[in-house]
């Protein structure tokens, strides 16, 4: 046989197999690993933001730190996050110094989802169980192709002033972040109970190694940011690796 033609077969070959294996299921297992640090930008931007006496878009920043304490026997995972160094702005005006640092303590099951948190005193006043509902994210329990779909449906409690909601997440394969291999996965979210539901639309990149947060990009309306901002509001947020 002609070896232009074996060679011509074998680039053949090694293409269909590239093209199988780009199909093959992805487990996406988050694998934290002790004492590890990731740090993050946050963004976000609340649109006409009801802050007496002024007007216009209310504009912030801050650095994140997650460090990961512990991991349990029970596989459960302590993460200390570190939040500091805000900064604000309303309607482009500079207002100084923001919020004082604010340290929590998460307690995550393997699958990612929160099942605990401790804060300390700087998050007085500050706390939207509703909008920590809506951040919840968990990796599906079984191997996923592009495009396939799985759900978080979370129940609401009248003592902490939340509502019943359905977060489904799309897997949408593999994309990198500032060079980093990741995995991209959309999601939407509802309240399905709330007098003034809260929804949300983003997009999660994790690493393809340990599935560590790479970065987040969410667009949220009628969220509820707490006793400080009683009044429900349109934001963009983003939180990416640094």
């Amino acid at each position: 046989m002609n070896r232009k033609i074996l060679f011509a077969f074998a680039l053949l070959t090694a293409a269909i197999s590239a093209q199988a294996s780009a199909f093959d299921p992805v487990t996406l297992v988050w694998k934290p690993k002790a004492a590890s640090v990731m740090k993050y930008t946050q963004k976000g931007t609340i649109y006409n933001a009801p802050i007496p006496g002024m007007t216009g878009d209310l504009k912030f920043t801050a650095t994140v730190t997650n460090t990961v304490k512990e991991i349990q026997s029970g596989g459960n995972i302590l993460v200390e996050a570190k939040q500091e160094n805000f900064t604000m702005s309303v309607g482009g005006q500079d207002m100084g110094g923001g919020p004082p640092n604010v340290v929590e303590v998460l307690t995550e099951k393997p699958n990612g989802f929160i099942i605990a948190r401790k804060a300390d005193d700087n998050a007085k006043g500050g706390d939207s169980p509703r909008l920590d509902q809506l951040q919840q994210f968990t990796f599906p329990d079984k191997p996923v192709n592009v495009g396939d779909t799985w759900n978080l449906e979370q129940k609401g409690e009248s003592a902490s002033d939340t509502y019943d909601s359905v977060t489904e997440f799309t897997f949408r394969g593999a994309d990198s972040v500032n060079g980093i291999a990741g995995y991209k996965v959309e999601f939407t979210y509802k309240e399905t109970n709330a007098p003034t539901a809260t929804t949300a639309t983003g997009t999660v990149w994790v690493s393809q190694d340990t599935c560590d947060l790479l970065k987040i990009v969410a667009k949220i309306k009628n969220a509820q940011l707490g006793a400080q901002l009683p009044q429900p509001v349109d934001m963009d947020f983003s939180m990416e690796k640094i």
